[in-house]
């Protein structure tokens, strides 16, 4: 007869569907029962429920592809080879590889594809699993084995051996019962092991004794063979052992012998120990030769078990009698010297034989096994001296005068407790006994040591034991005395315990009310009428407790009509799971369906039956909403992802292999598909390769940092170039690492940029050049201002054009620090301010070895439309100073200062040490042109001037700037 295998065909296309069919039909060695689906979706929907045996599954299907079902696949099973046969229309090597990696056992094209490669390929992957199976159940069945020869090595017990057998038998085997048959010399036996699922009848113990139960089985066991019932009706059984197998609801069995290594097991008619039986109680079971197997390895290791257990007894019956022999030698030995050997090898007490000196002149056995010594290491040594006996002072003081005194005919007993082992004392009674020769002298001294732990742990239990009696008596002297005054006190806590019952029933009944969900009980049939309803179903619903119990229709009526249906399959599978939950809507008394959880458990009777449901409904309508909700955003996030201008991927961190990618990576680096760029590393896409160091450098930043920006040139996959502005984002998806990558086309932004750095190199150029001319163009106003003075008769006029000179001068200096600076827009105040003043000391021939200067800018940096008003207004005080300050001054110092303020304004100070301004002097209304210059260029700045005149003369300027550093 052929094998039967079940078979999905996942294919949207009917010519290929009737091909396949075609092929299946022509196979001689299986017999297919088909499964047809025209989606993936929906067969992986199926696989959930019933795994078949094979699936040929088309890769380009009209839902998800080939590759896809076979990871959800994955997931719902658990498994990593799976029973697919893939077929494509195309060969493609690659997804042919990407096929075998994700568990496909074959990859076949449908140009290529006949019948007898179909049916090969077919037959190859059906056997492969079926060996895959077969390993697996061999690996169960040694480890089952070795447990159980385990469990035998670690325990004597008979009983412990034969229930774990029989347990973990029936879960290897999922049968319904499995146990171990005692057969007793008369015709019958006990069942003395067993293991049962709860829903079956426990046979355990019971005692059978119809003869129909065993010579049937006794006519099986009369040559060594197993018996393998599928079916109990099937089997030609007699009618009363079918009953008798029914009246335990049996179906299906396996017998096996239990022959114990004393029995003959192989030889005549004599029946075995026992019988290892399974039983199949839910329906019939057609049982594997490889269980069958399993029974008979397990009966011999059940049998080792017997022998084990049967070899104790006796050893523990021979023990027992031994210590009688022994006793009774030990009075026979003391009478009779020529006896002294035997006894003095064989006793458990520690024997010593010592010369009147205390030398060890002989040892028993027991001693030497005591003291963990060789014999050699104790003959001829002091008795004190002896290792383990020499640790403790008190002994060896008691053998001193021990021996003394036996010596003098004197026999002395000690007792001592001693450590022995770890956590362990041991208490030893020492006696020394002089033995007399003919002459009655002492000739050889006799040291012997008994344990007396047990004697004296026997002594403190019965003086404990006798304490404890005394007390009883006392207790139940005074129990009898309180019996009448509890009889009294029950009567009272009677009462008391029934207000506490009525406490306790109004808390459940507050518990019941306080929970966010309506507890229920309802029928088992009858369209699962309620018969209880607690009152929180008003506040969650609206409706009364009472419209749910009068009309039992009431709740199915309110379900979604949608959901009826679904409802109703759901509770049928409450008879076979016990508990269930699900999810429905429910009409409220305002009119809305709210989502309901609905938890039930299924209570049985002690027969099994069932007697009623109690469920819990709980309101979800919220996070139903919830869920709604992210799940809008998660087609939101996909949306973003896919409709992106720019290109993005999704990068493994570790092996910086491509996870996912939009349409736009695509088309950037110009790919036919996204597959040529899913599962690869593609750094060959950089027209600049980095080296190891400089990935390490930038995943410790990413690590660090979390994102990582950078502008590279890239080479699409047609060999052209563009610039991309990359940006890693490191993100963590279902606990797994990863990098999103956006990488932005700036192509014209970096031709945009090179035109616009190159114009502004132009212009920069430009700018120094006019600088340049300006301050050519000042330094010529300078000198005519310097020839015009030298012409001068009058020495006023004379000054006037010096100092409108010094004036443009300080102009043409701002001009040439500008063209000489690499900063055409900000000007180094500090360098400006001491080649000004060299100017100023050099015109006024001023020493500066006389007049001492200090500049103190604190590295700030002032623009050009600043920094003119400043110089202008430096070159006024400046001058007035070395014209007017030091007249009859030595030592003369000018401080000029420039310093930040906290509210972004800028203070510029110049003073000095010198004779002052007349208190006369109207300074702000002065004639003179220098002061209003100043007046009129802080104007210019927007800003204020204070004037101090102690201890010389002091101007502070101070105006808005956004002073740089």
């Amino acid at each position: 007869m052929n094998q039967s295998c079940h078979i999905f065909i996942i294919d949207d296309c009917a010519t290929d569907i009737a091909v396949y069919r075609q092929f299946l039909a022509q196979d001689n060695q299986y017999r297919y029962e088909i499964y047809v689906f025209s989606t993936a979706l929906v067969a992986l929907e199926h696989c959930q429920h019933t795994m078949p045996d094979l699936i040929i599954l088309d890769f380009m299907l009209s839902d998800i592809n080939g590759l896809e079902f076979l990871g959800k696949l994955k997931l719902v099973t658990g498994k990593e080879q799976l029973p697919v046969i893939m077929i494509t229309r195309y060969g493609d090597e690659n997804i042919a590889v990407q096929a075998m990696k994700a568990g496909v056992q074959d990859y076949l094209v449908k140009g290529k594809l006949t019948c007898g490669a179909f049916l090969r390929a077919c037959h190859t992957v059906l056997e492969r699993l079926q060996f895959i199976q077969q390993i697996a159940q061999q690996q169960e069945q040694q480890k089952l084995l070795g447990a159980i020869a385990l469990r035998i090595r670690q325990s004597l017990s008979l009983e412990a051996v034969l229930n774990t057998t029989v347990d973990e038998v029936r879960k290897f085997l999922k049968a319904d019962r499995v146990l171990v048959y005692r057969l007793q010399p008369k015709n019958g036996g006990v069942i003395v092991a067993e293991s049962v699922w709860p829903k079956w009848r426990s046979c355990l113990n019971i005692h059978l004794e119809d003869n129909c139960f065993a010579r049937p089985v006794y006519s099986e066991l009369e040559t060594p063979y197993r018996s393998a019932v599928t079916n109990i009706r099937e089997a030609g059984l007699s009618s009363c052992y079918v009953q008798m197998l029914e009246s335990f609801q049996v179906k299906a069995k396996i017998v096996v012998p239990i022959f114990s290594y004393t029995q003959s097991s192989g030889k005549g008619h004599q029946p075995p120990w026992g019988l290892l039986i399974a039983h199949q109680c839910s329906t019939s079971r057609q049982w594997q030769e490889s269980e069958i197997e399993l029974l008979d390895q397990l009966s011999v290791q059940i049998a080792i078990a017997i022998q084990q257990a049967e070899l104790y007894q006796n050893l523990k019956y021979l023990n027992t009698q031994l210590e009688a022999n022994v006793q009774e030698r030990t009075k026979e030995l003391q009478s009779s010297e020529r006896k002294f050997r035997a006894i003095f090898e064989q006793i458990f007490q520690y024997i010593f034989l010592l010369d009147p000196h205390g030398l060890v002149v002989e040892v028993n056995q027991s001693a030497i096994e005591y003291l963990q010594l060789n014999r050699h290491e104790l003959i001829g040594k002091p008795l004190w001296d002896v290792p383990f006996f020499n640790r403790f002072i008190e002994l060896k003081q008691y053998f001193h005068q021990g021996i003394k005194a036996a010596c003098v005919g004197q026999v002395s007993r000690y007792e001592l407790t001693l450590p022995h082992g770890e956590n362990r004392e041991q208490t030893l009674d020492f006696s020394i006994k002089p033995i007399l020769g003919d002459k009655e002298k002492v000739i050889f001294l006799l040291v012997e040591a008994r344990d007396i732990t047990q004697h004296k742990n026997a002594e403190s239990a019965l003086q404990k034991l006798n304490q404890e009696l005394e007390m009883r008596v006392q207790q139940r002297t005074l129990d009898i005395e309180a019996a009448n005054k509890q009889l009294i006190q029950e009567i009272q806590d009677r009462k008391i315990i029934e207000a506490q019952v009525l406490q306790l029933q109004q808390r459940l009944e507050f518990l019941l009310f306080s929970t966010p969900g309506a507890i229920y009980t309802s029928k088992v049939a009858d369209e699962y009428g309620p018969t209880f309803m607690s009152g929180n179903v008003t506040s969650l619903f609206g409706y009364d407790p009472a419209e749910f119990i009068t009309n039992s229709d009431f709740w199915f009526d309110h379900i979604h009509p949608e959901d009826q249906q679904h409802v109703l399959f759901e509770l049928e599978k409450i008879f076979t799971r016990d508990r269930i939950a699900f999810e429905y809507r429910l009409l409220d008394k305002q009119g809305v369906y709210r989502w309901v959880f609905d938890q039930s458990n299924l209570v049985r009777d002690e027969q099994g039956n069932p007697l009623e449901i109690i469920g819990y409904w709980l309101d979800i309508s919220d996070r139903k909403l919830a869920e709604l909700e992210i799940i809008q955003n998660r087609d939101l996030l996909k949306a973003i992802f896919n409709e992106s201008t720019d290109a993005m991927f999704l990068v493994d961190a570790k092996s910086l292999a491509i996870i996912d990618c939009n349409q736009r990576a695509v088309e950037l680096f110009e790919f036919h598909s996204k597959d040529e760029l899913v599962n690869t590393e593609r750094l060959d896409l950089l027209n600049y390769q980095f080296s190891t160091e400089e990935l390490k450098k930038i995943s410790i930043e990413l690590n660090r940092d979390r994102v990582w920006n950078q502008e590279l040139e890239y080479t699409t996959c047609k060999g052209n170039l563009f610039w991309g502005s990359l940006a890693a984002k490191q993100i963590s998806v279902a606990g797994r690492a990863m990098n999103l990558i956006r990488v932005s086309d700036i192509t014209n932004h970096k031709q945009a940029e090179v035109q616009i750095k190159r114009s502004l190199e132009e212009k920069e150029t430009l700018l120094k050049e006019i600088h340049h001319r300006v301050k050519n163009n000042l330094q010529i106003i300078s000198s005519l201002l310097r020839m015009q003075s030298r012409r001068s008769l009058d020495s006023r006029t004379a000054v006037l054009f010096e100092e409108s000179q010094n004036r443009v001068q300080s102009m043409a200096l701002i001009h040439e620090q500008l063209y000489q600076s690499p900063n055409l827009a900000q000007i180094d105040f500090h360098t400006y301010i001491t080649n000004l003043t060299d100017n100023l000391f050099r015109s006024y021939g001023m020493s500066q070895g006389l007049i001492r200067r200090q500049i103190e800018t604190n590295n700030i940096y002032l623009s050009l439309d600043v920094a003119v008003p400043c110089g202008l207004i430096i070159n006024e005080l400046v001058s007035n100073s070395l014209k007017y300050a030091f007249l009859n001054v030595q030592n003369g110092k000018v401080t000029i200062h420039l310093h930040p303020n906290d509210d972004h304004t800028v203070t510029l100070s110049v003073s000095d040490n010198g004779i002052g301004i007349p208190e006369n002097l109207n300074w702000e209304n002065s004639r003179s042109l220098g002061l209003r210059i100043v007046n009129n260029l802080t104007r210019q700045l927007k800003g204020n001037i204070r004037f101090e005149s102690n201890c010389g003369t002091s101007f502070h300027i101070t105006f808005a700037h956004n002073h740089q550093k």
